[in-house]
């Protein structure tokens, strides 16, 4: 990195001089790049937002703080939010494809004192979805929308259900989002003002999405276009374009180098938190992490390539009709779109101010118009490829772009540099989006108190169990049930085994002698023992035999 900020710097320095020079020679080259970044940033002004500008960006930020720390679960999560809570505290391994870079940023936050460790977790995703609307607000203002119009957008952003629900619990598509949504701003800022060192890091931050979440795969054709049109801005010279192809390319190629050795070290039994230990523990249709360097690689693509979860990808045309009618509810739930107007006209009214955006922001940048086009058909291609609704089938970033998009059309009325006097009615209409925020809050999902497992797992009293006691759990309970045995309440003695309830008397017929417990109070029938309930878990116990009925012979 430092032989390449080096080059960049050299770059940017000589791009410098040739702009002071006073030859016919540098006057030229600075003329033609002026011509050049005209012609492809036709009227982007990348300047100092103003205070008005700052007080509608901060002021909305500030609301959606009010109306949501509060709503955080304050401890460890159930499911896939217990697995990367764990993962962070103890610098493990979580469920495919292993969200290295998250762990890692989240472990450092796990480290401040005197804070539950799950918590930190938690408020690090936060902050990643405060980020993404923070990015909603300035690539509008920066796409020449009143700020007060685009913090107005960002709210009803963060109104949807999907991106409120993330702000209130720890998971992965917040921080890709953000990731993705940064390298995005960045990559616009680039092509408006040319510094190396925003495309440097435009192109690492792009890396650590992508390597973390592989569907991210599905914008990277559009960023690339986005960078061509970036750069045709500011060079003309082939060779120079592919030797900033070739240094972009290995900046972000480094979180991906990272998270493959990282998996490496960490692949192996001793490591606290191991999920690709625990799945072989059920399926034993893994290789053994000790069975040398053929096996560990095997793993490695195992967990990077989601391989649990291929039986859930591919599509039809069917399946792909009902994705697309499953995503026109989802873009404008039905109750929204009746209280605005009937579905049908609502739906016509949103594609016709995202085209009407899409339009303005490919005359205004092409950079930023192939990057929000890309978020969107990128989520709209891994939607219908995945067979999968809820939140799992990301349409975050969809969200993003259709949100820049509409504040992008309407900019057309309330515009960043307008004088008319619909400009005075913009911060009205920020104030009454604030007031219905703050007003409309107490009545929302509570998505990050449904998902909080503090009460569960302290129930389930692990420090009470007998010695060598075995638990046996489904994946949601079974993710704070390990954080409070690996890091609040020490006691490797337990061992707590992560399966389907069909397949738990295998996992444990040679142990039936040792304490065996399940972490619910409906578990499945075992033919000759009773599940007592014991507080929130049951205890397995051996059904008294029966004396024989004696005859009256007898």
């Amino acid at each position: 990195m430092t032989a390449l900020n080096d080059t960049n710097n050299h770059q940017e320095s000589a791009a410098q001089n040739d702009h002071a020079t006073p030859s016919a020679g540098g006057a030229a080259a600075s003329a033609e790049r002026n011509s050049n970044s005209e012609s492809q940033n036709n009227s982007i002004r990348w300047e100092r937002i103003n205070w008005p500008e700052r007080v509608a960006v901060l002021a909305s930020l500030l609301v959606l703080a009010v109306v949501t720390i509060p709503r955080l679960p304050p401890g460890v999560c159930h499911d896939d939010s217990g697995g990367i809570q764990l993962a962070a505290a103890t610098l493990g391994i979580t469920h495919p494809p292993g969200y290295v870079g998250y762990v890692s940023i989240g472990h450092v936050l796990t480290l401040v004192p005197g804070v539950n460790p799950a918590y930190m977790v938690t408020l690090g995703c936060w902050g990643a979805g405060m980020v993404v609307v923070f990015l909603a607000i300035m690539l509008q203002i920066r796409l020449g929308v009143n700020a007060f119009i685009a913090a107005s957008l960002g709210l009803g952003f963060a109104y949807h259900h999907r991106i409120w629900s993330n702000l209130l619990m720890p998971e992965v598509y917040m921080p890709t989002l953000a990731f993705v949504a940064a390298s995005a701003y960045l990559l616009v800022k680039y092509a408006t003002l040319g510094k190396r060192r925003c495309l440097l890091w435009s192109a690492l931050l792009f890396g650590v999405a992508l390597s973390n979440r592989p569907p991210t795969l599905f914008v990277l054709p559009f960023l690339v276009a986005g960078w061509w049109c970036a750069e045709n801005a500011w060079s003309s010279n082939f060779r120079s374009k592919l030797r900033t192809f070739v240094i972009v390319v290995i900046v972000a190629a480094l979180p991906g180098v990272y998270a493959v050795g990282y998996l490496w070290v960490k692949d192996r039994p001793e490591t606290t938190y191991n999920y690709l230990e625990a799945y072989n523990v059920e399926w034993q249709s893994l290789p053994s992490s000790n069975a040398g360097v053929g096996a560990k690689i095997d793993r490695i693509t195992w967990l990077v390539s989601g391989a649990q979860f291929r039986t859930m990808m591919g599509t039809s045309w069917k399946r792909a009709k009902q994705k697309f009618r499953w995503l026109r509810g989802e873009i404008l739930p039905d109750g929204l779109a009746r209280i605005l107007l009937y579905r049908a006209v609502t739906d016509i009214a949103v594609g016709l101010l995202v085209l009407l955006g899409a339009i303005c922001v490919f005359k205004r940048s092409m950079t930023a118009g192939w990057l929000l086009i890309g978020m969107l058909i990128g989520s709209v291609a891994f939607v219908t490829f995945y067979r999968i609704h809820g939140d799992a089938a990301d349409i975050r970033p969809l969200l993003f772009a259709v949100t820049v998009l509409i504040g992008a059309a309407v900019s057309n009325v309330f515009s960043r540099y307008g004088n008319g006097r619909l400009r005075y009615a913009a911060p009205g209409l920020f104030i009454i989006a604030c007031v219905f925020t703050l007003a409309d809050a107490p009545y929302r999902r509570t998505a990050g108190l449904h998902v909080d497992a503090s009460e569960f797992a302290k129930n389930a009293d692990l420090a009470s169990l007998p010695q060598d006691a075995i638990v046996l759990s489904a994946w949601p309970n079974v993710t704070p049930l390990w954080f409070y045995q690996k890091v609040l309440t020490p006691r490797p003695d337990i061992n707590i085994i992560c399966a389907v309830g069909s397949n738990w008397r295998k996992l444990v017929e040679h142990d039936l002698d040792r304490p065996i417990y399940a972490a619910t109070l409906s578990p499945p029938d075992w033919p000759g023992y009773t599940w007592k309930p014991l507080r929130n878990i049951s205890r397995l116990e051996r059904n008294e035999e029966e004396p024989p009925t004696r005859t009256r012979q007898d």
